[in-house]
């Protein structure tokens, strides 16, 4: 009697402490987190003028548009209907009622966020790590595609002579060589009299081959980058088992799974990377671990040939002019490595996702590439081709004149409007996201002001000073608020291209709208590349990969579309075969050698 009594009175102390301690941790976690959470659910909800704006209805009080926005199977549309119906500047929800958010297809506001006013609205940090950690673990944010402010300004002004005209000219011969060892490659798997399935090849039931352009050309575009980049040579067309690239498609495959709360959370406190590990995570590292390795071997490589620099490859004009560029804007060795690790993974990727989506459009326009085929045919690019070892950029080439004939290429005009309208209706990234860093009055087409169902101008819209110091009509934006610019938007705006502005019609480009000269972007008044000082530096040496292979395999073969693709986005638009999803993201076409 006396234990039991003794049990109960431990027992009841027990509960008692427990209650305790939950309600001890609760009030400090209350502590800690109540002035956050009453910021974000209250005074956030309560302050901005974004709330004003005209947008969709509310969908729930955790239930965001992010995911309909971003979805790219039906985003063409969604933005045409938002457009139509809200106005060029509008509000989304993104996590929920309390985070609401500008969503601009207006081209004076996106030219003034990207350009004069750059650098009060940044990238998040969130959105920066996870690029970095997804192009190579580059956790110093110091590489150009993921820095801000004085730092990125520095690595711009160094990087510039290392991707002029006359840098991609004398490139050219790495282009062409790839572009016919590509070319070889698919000739030696169509001629297999017993083909076995292997990287970028599929036998169907029936026996025939496909092959998967998705894997061919991440591979091609990725030797091309080794090569122009750093003068090395991966070799992954004719051995797909190298480390680097093994690493870059293991990346691939850990960014399709997307984003858990495990991510999310750890990409807000990076401390968390080190105690919560899954196998994911594992994956990023490892992958990290092999590029940071590499990108040591390639930079100890070119200092061992050319300590200060030289003009073979843009490593080295990039030492060349790190070398003469003034002592405090020269960049460190963390820096040079940074700028490495975005070559060798985001430099290839989105070229070969170009080229991709192509290749698939032409499959679905077979008058377009016949077209384009009898434009190529007086350079009589198709054929056999024995090159020399692949060694470094100074190595012999089967082509006389391998500068000549790029030269010949990109002045081809049906070729030049086929991947401007490649580049229009595919584009790679679908869209970014900027943050203020300062409240802010950004402005808008002036005769296109927000306004609400009743016909009324938003209150939104304000008049005062903005943050440069001008007294402006605009918006008021908040610091710490988020804005999204949809580049596959203002790149397929029937308003703006014309009502066939979804589908692909390269002879748009003979005769495009009037609006199209209102639309802003690097190249072509398209979005494709941004604009502004965070426009892609690289932008040349992407259309000119493009061009090389395009005429080159288009030369060469005839593609057949043969399975419906979706695509998706996650950091860039990737293929995928409906209904095939486990299968990862490939790109699967009938080809036959001519």
């Amino acid at each position: 009697m006396d234990f039991a009594a003794t049990l109960l009175a431990l027992s009841g102390r027990a509960v008692c402490l427990v209650a305790y301690t939950v309600a001890g941790a609760t009030c400090i976690g209350l502590a800690f987190l109540g002035p956050w959470l009453v910021k974000c659910l209250v005074w956030h909800p309560y302050k901005t003028s974004l709330k004003h704006l005209p947008g969709p209805k509310r969908r729930g009080l955790f239930v965001g548009d992010l995911s309909i926005f971003c979805e790219t199977e039906t985003s063409k549309e969604f933005s045409e209907r938002l457009v139509n119906k809200f106005g060029r500047n509008l509000r989304i929800q993104g996590l929920g009622y309390m985070d609401d958010r500008l969503v601009t297809f207006d081209p004076v506001t996106i030219n003034y966020i990207l350009g004069p006013a750059s650098d009060r609205f940044t990238k998040p940090i969130q959105m920066r790590r996870y690029i970095a950690k997804r192009t190579g673990g580059d956790t110093s944010l110091k590489a150009v595609s993921v820095s801000e402010g004085a730092v990125h300004t520095r690595l711009r002004k160094i990087m510039a002579p290392a991707f002029a005209p006359s840098t991609i000219k004398g490139l050219s011969p790495i282009f062409i060589r790839k572009a016919n060892e590509l070319c070889d490659a698919w000739r030696a798997a169509l001629s297999e009299s017993n083909p076995v399935d292997a990287p970028g090849i599929e036998i169907s039931a029936d026996g025939s081959v496909a092959l998967d352009v998705h894997n061919w050309l991440g591979r091609a575009t990725f030797d091309i980058i080794g090569l122009a980049a750093f003068g090395y040579s991966f070799d992954s067309l004719k051995d797909n088992s190298n480390e680097l690239f093994a690493s870059y498609m293991r990346l691939h495959e850990v960014t399709k799974e997307g984003t858990t709360l495990r991510d999310n959370l750890c990409l807000t406190a990076p401390w968390l990377e080190r105690v919560w590990q899954t196998e994911n995570s594992r994956a990023i590292t490892e992958s990290a671990k092999v590029v940071d390795r590499t990108s040591k071997m390639l930079l100890e490589q070119r200092r061992a040939t050319a300590p200060e620099g030289d003009s073979k490859s843009i490593l080295g004009l990039l030492l060349r002019c790190n070398h003469n560029a003034a002592p405090e804007d020269r960049l460190s060795d963390e820096e040079l490595l940074a700028q490495i690790d975005g070559f060798l993974l985001a430099g290839a990727d989105s070229t070969s996702i170009a080229l991709v989506w192509g290749l698939y459009a032409l499959s679905r326009n077979p008058k377009v590439q016949q077209a384009l085929r009898e434009e190529l045919a007086e350079l009589n690019l198709g054929g056999e081709h024995d090159f020399a070892s692949d060694s470094g950029i100074e190595c012999d080439y089967a082509t006389p004149d391998p500068v000549a004939q790029f030269a010949a290429i990109d002045a081809l005009p049906m070729l030049d409007r086929v991947v401007r309208e490649i580049l229009r209706l595919y584009t790679p990234v679908h869209s970014t996201l900027r943050t203020a860093e300062q409240d802010d009055i950004v402005p808008f087409t002036a005769d296109a002001p927000p306004r609400m169902a009743d016909g009324s101008i938003s209150r939104a819209v304000v008049t005062g000073h903005a943050a440069d110091g001008t007294i402006r009509t605009g918006i008021r934006v908040r610091k710490g608020e988020f804005i999204h610019l949809p580049y596959e938007g203002m790149n397929t705006a029937r308003a703006v291209w014309g009502e066939d502005a979804h589908e692909f019609n390269p002879d748009r480009w003979l005769n495009l709208p009037s609006a199209v000269k209102n639309n802003i972007g690097l190249v072509s008044n398209l979005m494709t590349f941004s604009v502004g000082p965070h426009a892609c530096p690289g932008s040349r040496l992407a259309i000119a990969e493009i061009k090389t292979i395009l005429a080159h395999v288009v030369s060469s073969f005839e593609f057949d579309e043969m399975a419906k693709i979706l695509p998706h986005n996650m950091m860039v638009v990737r293929p995928w075969v409906d209904d095939e999803w486990e299968k990862g993201h490939r790109l699967p076409l009938r080809v036959r050698a001519l």
